[in-house]
């Protein structure tokens, strides 16, 4: 009788373990994404949005990216959004690119925020739409294959091999 009594004090002692577990590593994950998110700007080789905003260095080669919303004679017009601003880039290039775009742009910057491109990488907006398409399509494979050979017990908390 005393060793039914300490068969489910074991499993429940297991699943407090695993949940402590499980929140001390969302935790730890949440706050490397934090510093991560509030650091990396700082480590970058060239300045991007928030150190042209806070120090505009006006003649350095700078790295920015946008989406693409008008074509003009000499380059584009791109915006990229940075904590609730648009900010609007005026980028001298003889690319071809059309609104919608995503571009990366490294260049020279110069004053009312014009940029001299010396690289740009491009992103087509239907590559991208068509990358997101291909990403999920994945997913619900891999999702379907996961399914097809495991399956979840609430009671122990526990993925476990389906039986064939």
């Amino acid at each position: 009788m005393i060793k039914d009594l300490e068969i489910p004090d074991k499993i429940s002692n297991i699943i407090r373990n695993r949940i402590v577990l499980f929140l001390l590593l969302t935790l730890i994950l949440t706050s490397l994404c934090i510093y991560y998110a509030d650091n990396f700007m700082y480590h970058q080789k060239y300045p991007s949005i928030e150190i042209i905003l806070n120090d505009y260095p006006e003649g350095e080669i700078v790295s920015v990216t946008g989406t693409v919303t008008q074509t003009i004679p000499d380059g584009f017009i791109m915006n990229t959004n940075y904590q609730d601003k648009t900010i609007t880039f005026k980028v001298n290039s003889n690319e071809t690119i059309f609104p919608g775009d995503q571009a990366s742009v490294l260049g020279i910057l110069e004053s009312n925020y014009q940029i001299s491109s010396q690289q740009i990488i491009i992103t087509k907006k239907w590559d991208y739409i068509n990358l997101l398409i291909r990403s999920f399509l994945a997913f619900l494979i891999l999702l379907l294959f996961f399914n097809h050979y495991w399956k979840f017990n609430p009671d122990k908390w526990i993925f476990s091999r389906r039986k064939k």
